[in-house]
Order: structure tokens, then C-alpha cells, then sequence
């Protein structure tokens, strides 16, 4: 396929080329933080950003950027007490925004559960149920006497078929080349009239306004770039019809996004724990004139701009 026939992965119209990342700098940004993405990222050469032109979401290409189970395996520590848990957040706004929907005694599935930290709380309303491909994350779970099953979501598309009230998907989206084929397994797995949750990081344009190298929203880590309106244009394709959104704070405000101008502007590429002195004090010397420009915006925005991650609510249309 030439770069000029690259399809959407929802719709499967041309897509248009809108960026080129530089895959040497993506592959030193993972080394620096511990992880070796070889397998995955070419040596040299840049790596493509494409832009469906009907949702005007925004994906890396080709899909074998993907990482895949040999890749998470090194992200996360079967040790989970103690260990390295980098992404397997314990609790967050987005989690709480789905928990404060749950209709007591409703059926609930999560897909790409994790180590059950939602489902643990769901499960106190809920009749719970699980699906991740984290052979460590799943055993966790079970050892906990929840109810998840090992494996992706197109393996249970047809057991759980209008099974559920509500489906919920939690940062699992950006993960996902196959859009179409991801959406169309969970919309399948809600009752007619049910709901689905999705979370996906905001990068309209908290995440890539200053730092498009951002190691955990590149490739093989994120394969696609959302934000609200690429959302609801997908999920309308989809027989799903927007109920609410919110905007959440996973992790900092408005204060983040003036630290990220500040590490833009002294071209730093390591992450936060692992500045120098010298560092720190070159971006606190920054600070008189990031935070005010930082702090500006937030207001503009209505606070809305600087949040890194976006939750959305859509009913499954009875047909």
C-alpha cells in the first residue's frame, strides 16, 4: 500500500497524511524510559500520522506500530504489590465518573480491565464482568474472585452478544488500530438501548500541544490520537447516540501543560523523574513566563484545554 492509499480505520476513505514523527527520537524517548521498542519502531526514518477525513481522527500508520502482548509484558510488573505498575492506575476521574452511573443490580463488562481496580468498586452495585489480555492482569483478578476472562474483545463478541447494560472501555480506545472492528465488538456486547463508557486521553491538544514525542502517547504505546469531536463523529457510525462527556484530571491541570511548554522550550526529552538539577532549575527559571501563557489558556478554554483525558457516555440505539 503507497502512502497515498492509506485507508481510515473506520470508515475506509483515504486517509490524508497530516505529520511525520521522527521514529530515531521515538525509539531513544522509550530506551530513556526502560523500554526496548525495536520490534515495533523502524531504526530510521519517519514515523506517519494520518487523518480520517470523515471523523478527523488522527492515527499512526502502518498498523504493525501496534505494540502487542510481548510489549505490555514489559510495561507492567507481574509483581504487583511494590512492582512497576506504570499505567494500571488504582482509581482516577474517569473511573469515578462510570461508577457514579452504575444502575445498582445492572450488568457491566469492562473491557481491558486491567487489575480489576474499577470492577472491585463496580462489583458493589454491579453484576461485574471483565476481559483483558494481560495474562498477569487477568490472573490478579481472578485471585480476587472477579470474573475476567483472558483474551480481546472479538473473542467474546458472540457469547456476549446484547449481554450487558453497560459497556465500559477505559483508555483502551488509543490502543486500537482496528477501530471499526473494536467498536463494532463492544457495540455488539450492549443491550439495545444500553450504554457504552469509553475514555480516551485528550489530544485536542493537551498531549501533543508541546510534546508530540510524548513517550507513552507514541507508537507502539498509542496507535491513535482522540479527542471529543473525532469521538462523536466515530461513535455515530456505529448506531451510538452521544449522552454526556466530561473532562477529566487522570493526572494534572493546567500546571502540566506549563511544565511541558517549559521542557518543550529546553528541548528536554526525559521524563520528570529523571531531570537534573540543572534542569529543574532552568524550567523553574521559565516559569514567569509559561505559567502565566499556561493559565491564560485554562481560562480561555473554560479549564477544558489542559484536562488530559476525555469520558463519554453513548446509548446504544434500539433498531
Amino acid at each position: 500500500m503507497t502512502k497515498s492509499e492509506v485507508s481510515s480505520p473506520i470508515t475506509g476513505q483515504p486517509a490524508k497524511l497530516v505529520d511525520r514523527l521522527d521514529a530515531a527520537t521515538i525509539r531513544a524517548r522509550y530506551r530513556e524510559a526502560g523500554v526496548d521498542v525495536a520490534n515495533y519502531i523502524p531504526e530510521h526514518g519517519p514515523i506517519l500520522v494520518y487523518q480520517c477525513p470523515d471523523t478527523g481522527y488522527r492515527f499512526f500508520h502502518p498498523p504493525s506500530l501496534a505494540g502487542e502482548a510481548d510489549f505490555y509484558e514489559q510495561l507492567y510488573d507481574p509483581a504487583i504489590d511494590g512492582g512497576s505498575d506504570r499505567d494500571y492506575r488504582s482509581w482516577s476521574d474517569d473511573y469515578q465518573y462510570a461508577y457514579e452511573r452504575i444502575v445498582p443490580g445492572e450488568r457491566l463488562l469492562d473491557v481491558g480491565c486491567g487489575f480489576g481496580y474499577f470492577l472491585r468498586r463496580a462489583a458493589e452495585q454491579a453484576e461485574v464482568t471483565g476481559i483483558d489480555g494481560n495474562k498477569f492482569a487477568q490472573a490478579h483478578c481472578q485471585k480476587l474472585g472477579l470474573d475476567v476472562r483472558l483474551g480481546y474483545s472479538s473473542d467474546y463478541r458472540a457469547p456476549f452478544a446484547d449481554k450487558f447494560d453497560t459497556v465500559t472501555a477505559f483508555q483502551i480506545l488509543e490502543h486500537v488500530y482496528d477501530v471499526r472492528g473494536f467498536l463494532d465488538d463492544l457495540v455488539a456486547m450492549v443491550k439495545p438501548g444500553g450504554r457504552l463508557i469509553i475514555a480516551v486521553p485528550n489530544n485536542e491538544p493537551y498531549l501533543r500541544r508541546f510534546d508530540p514525542y510524548n513517550t507513552w502517547n507514541c507508537p507502539p504505546h498509542h496507535i491513535g490520537l482522540w479527542n471529543r469531536d473525532s469521538l462523536e463523529k466515530a461513535a455515530a457510525l456505529f448506531g451510538l447516540e452521544p449522552v454526556e462527556h466530561d473532562y477529566c484530571e487522570v493526572s494534572g491541570r493546567w500546571t502540566v501543560e506549563a511544565y511541558l511548554h517549559a521542557r518543550h522550550m529546553l528541548g528536554i526529552t526525559q521524563d520528570i523523574g529523571q531531570h537534573s538539577l540543572g534542569q529543574k532549575l532552568k524550567m523553574l527559571l521559565l516559569a514567569p513566563y509559561t505559567v502565566p501563557m499556561s493559565l491564560v489558556r485554562h481560562v480561555q478554554k473554560g479549564g477544558l484545554g489542559t484536562r488530559n483525558v476525555i469520558v463519554m457516555t453513548f446509548r446504544k440505539i434500539e433498531r
